[in-house]
């Protein structure tokens, strides 16, 4: 297998999740990326997943991928999702033993209380029919048009994500910390507060307000978080523990099960970039 290959099918199952995820700039947008790792009959390789994909598969879970494209990054060998790619959860391989785990070295994930005291929230929005990033985007408005098709559309069919960057405040002191499009999306889902994504300051104000949190960082990079109980945030900010990262998310967050997901955005041209 070389690199630049197109994978019509393939089934594995995933014996690594990387806790953090990363951000990439194309073209004035923010894109976020996860490494994974599957392993089927014939060995294991890195998988590299791409926005609406961040968070999708969960560790020791069987899934059929399809459209994959092998890429080649310092003489690595690996697979990346593209815009058609399909993720579909299905049972286990036959005579797949127990998972081995897998030798790769991540940073301890860091798992505090504290409360948010600053924060820059920057929202972008994508069109749903050319995946064109949108600059002048004014969400109080009815309607936009498109910058690259020229279409006219409701402004709510644009996909929004969003990246904050914040202080955060606990015993041990202040600390900068990013938290990525994925994170922000869970944390709004499980308010049923997604509606703040629709405007920036919304959202800070909103993280300024939510009192203590619980933290799960990985290279001031923000894992999971969730809102601390009134009555225990006191205790759990008495406290900071350190785990390693066994980059099984399932450790640190509820991610939701989805059967299948199609790919968003520019992944494939990002991925481009690698020969």
């Amino acid at each position: 297998m070389s690199a630049r290959q197109h994978i019509g099918e393939v089934t594995g199952r995933i014996v690594h999740l990387r806790a953090g995820t990363d951000n990439v700039e194309f073209q004035g947008r923010q894109l976020e990326t996860q490494s994974v790792i599957f392993e089927d009959a014939s060995g294991k390789i890195r998988l590299q997943l791409w926005e609406s994909q961040v968070g999708v598969v969960l560790f020791g879970k069987t899934y059929k991928f399809s459209n994959l494209s092998t890429r080649e990054f310092q003489g690595e060998l690996f697979v990346t999702t593209t815009r058609q790619s399909t993720i579909e959860e299905v049972g286990p391989l036959s005579g797949m033993g127990a998972i081995v785990p897998c030798d790769v070295r991540e940073d301890p994930v860091i798992s505090l209380c504290a409360e948010i005291i600053r924060a820059e929230v920057i929202v972008s929005r994508t069109c749903g029919n050319c995946k064109c990033s949108q600059t002048d985007f004014d969400s109080r408005k009815k309607f936009h048009r498109c910058m690259k098709c020229n279409m006219l559309q409701k402004s709510g069919m644009y996909t929004a994500s969003a990246i904050a960057n914040v202080t955060v405040l606990g015993d041990s002191g202040e600390l900068n910390v990013c938290i990525n499009n994925s994170v922000l999306h869970r944390f709004l889902r499980n308010g049923d507060i997604t509606h703040l994504l629709q405007d920036a300051q919304d959202m800070e104000e909103h993280l300024l307000e939510c009192g203590f949190l619980k933290l799960h960082i990985q290279n001031n990079n923000v894992v999971a978080m969730v809102k601390a109980p009134e009555q225990t945030a006191s205790e759990a900010c008495s406290s900071k523990s350190s785990v390693s990262a066994t980059g099984d998310l399932e450790l640190l967050c509820a991610a939701d099960e989805v059967e299948s997901v199609c790919a968003g955005g520019a992944a494939d041209e990002v991925n481009s970039r690698c020969k």
